[in-house]
């Protein structure tokens, strides 16, 4: 499971948004829904962000880096 604030990369299209597939992006919100959905902002090369958008299923991401709570 993933959470608040890892940092992901998009491993594959979703369908109707204008992501581009290996975009990197932080998660946002874990929506408690049932199923794993998430609230992710990706971000271009530049940190520019491209769109924030809802994320239903860990398959469409990678964990690129694990948010740790340091309090």
């Amino acid at each position: 499971m993933l959470h608040e604030y890892d940092v992901v990369e998009l491993k594959k299209a979703l369908q109707g948004i204008a992501v581009p597939v290996l975009s990197e992006g932080t998660i946002v919100m874990v929506h408690d829904i049932g199923a794993q959905a998430y609230e992710v902002e990706f971000f271009d090369q530049n940190h520019q962000t491209i769109d924030v958008c809802t994320v239903v299923g860990d398959e469409y991401l990678e964990l690129k880096w694990a948010y740790k709570d340091t309090k």
